[in-house]
C-alpha cells in the first residue's frame, strides 16, 4: 500500500497543478483541521505568487518545492499561546489563496449539451439559466456533477467551485454526483436537497391527478446513496430506493374535484390496525349540471355488493355526498375552495359534524404519494364522540380515510379513456357516454331486457368495473333475473318508428360470456318481399375473452331477407333451460359500417391467424 503523502507534498502537487481530485479533497481537510498546515499553505501561496511574477520561466514544480522547504525551515514553530491567533489570521489568507487557485483555469467550467436555450448575458457561467428543449439537455458542473434535464425543464447555475448548486425552476432533473469530489445541492422554492456522492432525481410537480395545482410540490427520488432534504426548518435523510414528497401550499377547488364520466378508482379497505378486509371500487357513470353544481352518479362495488346510486355534487357551495338519489341528509361535506385552517359544521346522517382542516401533509398510499389537506371531523354515536380523518388531494379527491372501525387507502386510479374512432364506422353504442344505455344514433333508443317467460326478464345495465374491450371504461352487461329464461338485451329506434339503416353494409361488436357458449343476434325489420316483419337470426360462438364479431351480407346471406330501410329492433340473446346455470354476457363497441372492405379484411386476417395457430398446435 502506498505511503500517505505529507502535507508538504500535497501543497507542492496542488500548486504544480498535478494533484488528483482525491488529493485536493485530502489537502482541504488538513487545512481545515491543522493550523500548521494552513500556515504552511498560506506561506507557500504568497511565495508562489511572488516567484510567479519575477521568475515565470523558472517556476517549475521542483524549484518551487525547494523554496517551500526553505521557507518552512526559517520559520520557528509557534508557541501554543500564539497558535490560535495565528490560525485566525492564516484562515483568512488560506481562504483567499484557495479562492485564487480554484478560480484559475484548472477548475472545470460549466458544460452544457443537447437542446438548450441560455438565458442571461454572455457565455455559460454561474448565474446563467439553462432551459432544455424538447430533446432534453445535459449539464456538467465542476467535472463531478452530471445533471440531466428533462424536456422543457429549466435550472439556474449557482454555487461555487466544489460547492456546486443549481436552482430548479421548472420540470425535472436527474443528478449523478461523484463521491468525494465536492458538494452539490438542488434548491427549489420548497426545499434544498444536499448530497456528497449519489444518484437522485428532483421534480417540480405542476399537477396532481391530471389537474393543474395552484402551488407546486417537490418530489425527490434517490437511486443510490442518500440525500439530505431540508424544508420548513426540518431535515430528513432520504436513502436509496426511497422517495419524499415536499408539499407546497395545497388548495382544493371545485374545478379539480369534478370528475368526468368513466373515471374509476379503487380503495384498499382495512381495519384501523391494518388488517386487510377487501377492496372498494368506485366509477363515475353519470354527470349532470344542476344550476351551479355538477351532479355525479357513481357506482360502488364492495365484494359481491353493488350500489348504482352513490351521488355527490361539486360546486361553489362545496362538495356534497349523498348515500342515495333523493336523500335529504348529507353523508359528507366540505366547503370549496378548501384551505388549511378552515373550520366548518353541517348536519349529516350521523348527526351534527364539526370539522377542521388541521394540516397540509404528504401521504403515501398504494396508488402513490399525494400532497393533501388533512380534515378531522368529530361527531356523536350513541352519546360517544367519534373522530374520522380524511386526506383530500387536489385533482384526486379522498386519498385516505380513517375512522374508528375502518380505513380506506387509494390503491389505483384509472382516468376515463375515449373510444378510438374507426374509419367508415358509426357508433350505435360504446357505453361510455354520460347516458351509456342510450344510443347516439337512435335519439330515443335505450338498451333494455327482452321478456322471456311471463313475469321474467333479463337484468341489463352498464358495467363500470369489468372494463371495455379496448381499454374504455364501460361495457353493457346482461344476465338472468330468474332461472329458466333467456338473457337478452335489445335496442330499438324508439317512438314506435323504424330506423333506416340501408346505407350501412355491415355491423360489428365485441362480446364475451361467463360460460363461453353460443349466443344469437336477432335483427327485426320489414321483410324484403312484403309488408310483414321478418327476423334474421345469426348464431355466433362466445368465449370468456373479448372477441370481435363482424356481420355483413357477404358473411351472413340471411340479411338479404330484410328491408334495412325499416329496422325495428337489434338484440342479442342466450337461452337457458329450467335449472341451467345462469350466464352473464358483456357487449361493447356496437358499430355500423358504411364500407365492408376493412371489415372483411379483418375477418380474413383473423381466420388466417387462427388457422396458423391450429397448424402449429398439430405440429407440436
Amino acid at each position: 500500500m502506498a505511503d500517505t503523502p505529507s502535507t508538504r507534498e500535497l501543497i507542492g502537487k496542488y500548486l504544480d497543478k498535478a494533484a488528483t481530485d482525491a488529493e485536493v479533497a485530502e489537502l482541504t481537510r488538513r487545512l481545515r483541521e491543522d493550523p500548521d498546515a494552513a500556515n504552511a499553505f498560506a506561506r507557500a501561496c504568497r511565495l508562489d505568487a511572488r516567484l510567479s511574477r519575477r521568475f515565470r520561466e523558472q517556476s517549475d514544480g521542483e524549484h518551487f518545492r525547494g523554496m517551500l522547504e526553505g521557507a518552512e525551515l526559517v520559520n520557528p514553530p509557534l508557541r501554543p499561546g500564539r497558535r490560535r491567533a495565528a490560525w485566525a489570521a492564516v484562515a483568512v489568507v488560506a481562504g483567499a489563496a484557495l479562492c485564487w487557485v480554484a478560480l484559475s483555469s484548472r477548475y472545470p467550467q460549466p458544460v452544457v449539451s443537447g437542446s438548450v436555450e441560455l438565458r442571461g448575458e454572455g457565455a455559460l457561467r454561474r448565474g446563467s439559466a439553462v432551459e432544455a428543449g424538447d430533446g432534453g439537455a445535459a449539464l456538467t458542473l465542476g467535472g463531478y456533477c452530471r445533471v440531466a434535464l428533462d424536456a422543457n425543464s429549466m435550472v439556474r447555475i449557482a454555487g461555487s467551485p466544489r460547492r456546486e448548486r443549481i436552482v430548479l425552476e421548472r420540470g425535472r432533473v436527474a443528478c449523478d454526483i461523484e463521491p468525494g469530489a465536492g458538494q452539490f445541492a438542488v434548491e427549489t422554492d420548497r426545499c434544498t436537497i444536499s448530497v456528497q456522492g449519489t444518484r437522485f432525481a428532483v421534480e417540480l410537480l405542476e399537477s396532481q391527478g391530471g389537474h393543474p395545482m395552484l402551488n407546486r410540490h417537490v418530489l425527490v427520488k434517490v437511486f443510490a446513496g442518500a440525500v439530505l432534504v431540508a424544508a420548513a426548518g426540518a431535515q430528513e435523510v432520504v436513502n436509496a430506493g426511497e422517495e419524499k414528497l415536499v408539499p407546497g401550499k395545497v388548495v382544493v377547488t371545485a374545478e379539480d374535484q369534478a370528475r368526468p364520466v368513466g373515471d374509476r378508482w379503487t380503495y384498499a379497505v382495512t381495519t384501523p390496525d391494518g388488517k386487510p378486509v377487501g377492496k372498494l371500487d368506485v366509477a363515475i357513470v353519470g354527470r349532470h349540471t344542476v344550476g351551479a353544481n355538477t351532479l355525479h352518479r357513481a357506482a360502488v362495488r364492495f365484494g359481491a355488493q353493488r350500489r348504482p346510486d352513490y351521488w355527490f355534487a361539486v360546486g361553489d357551495g362545496g362538495y356534497f355526498h349523498f348515500d342515495a338519489f333523493g336523500a335529504t341528509q348529507l353523508g359528507d361535506h366540505f366547503p370549496l375552495p378548501l384551505k388549511e385552517g378552515m373550520a366548518f359544521a353541517y348536519e349529516s346522517t350521523q348527526g351534527k359534524v364539526s370539522a377542521r382542516v388541521v394540516a397540509t401533509e404528504a401521504v403515501e398510499v398504494p396508488a402513490g404519494k399525494f400532497a393533501c389537506l388533512v380534515v378531522e371531523s368529530k361527531y356523536m354515536v350513541d352519546g360517544e364522540e367519534r373522530t374520522r380523518t380524511s386526506w383530500v388531494a387536489p385533482g384526486v379527491g379522498t386519498v385516505k380515510h380513517v375512522r374508528h372501525d375502518v380505513a380506506l387507502a387509494l390503491a389505483s386510479s384509472t382516468p376515463a379513456a375515449e373510444p378510438k374512432p374507426e374509419k367508415g364506422a358509426v357508433a350505435l353504442n360504446t357505453f361510455d357516454t354520460g347516458e351509456p344505455l342510450r344510443s347516439p344514433l337512435f335519439g330515443r333508443g335505450r338498451w333494455g331486457g327482452w321478456m322471456g317467460e311471463p313475469g321474467r326478464s333479463s337484468d341489463v345495465d352498464v358495467d363500470p368495473f369489468t372494463g371495455g374491450a379496448n381499454g374504455t371504461p364501460f361495457c353493457l352487461r346482461w344476465t338472468y333475473t330468474t332461472i329458466g329464461t333467456w338473457a337478452s338485451a335489445s335496442i330499438s329506434p324508439g317512438g314506435g318508428q323504424p330506423a333506416d339503416l340501408s346505407k350501412y353494409k355491415g355491423l360489428s361488436f365485441y362480446v364475451k360470456g361467463l360460460l363461453g357458449r353460443p349466443c344469437t343476434m336477432t335483427i327485426q325489420a320489414k321483410a324484403a318481399d312484403g309488408e310483414r316483419r321478418a327476423f334474421a337470426h345469426i348464431r355466433f360462438q362466445v368465449t370468456a375473452q373479448w372477441q370481435k364479431v363482424a356481420i355483413t351480407s357477404e358473411t351472413h346471406p340471411e340479411l338479404d331477407d330484410l328491408d334495412l330501410r325499416q329496422v325495428h329492433t337489434i338484440g342479442l340473446s342466450d337461452a337457458a333451460r329450467e335449472g341451467a346455470a345462469h350466464n352473464v354476457v358483456w357487449l361493447d363497441e356496437v358499430k355500423l359500417h358504411e364500407d365492408t372492405g376493412p371489415l372483411l379484411e379483418e375477418i380474413e386476417a383473423r381466420e388466417k391467424a387462427k388457422a396458423l395457430l391450429e397448424h402449429r398446435k398439430t405440429e407440436f
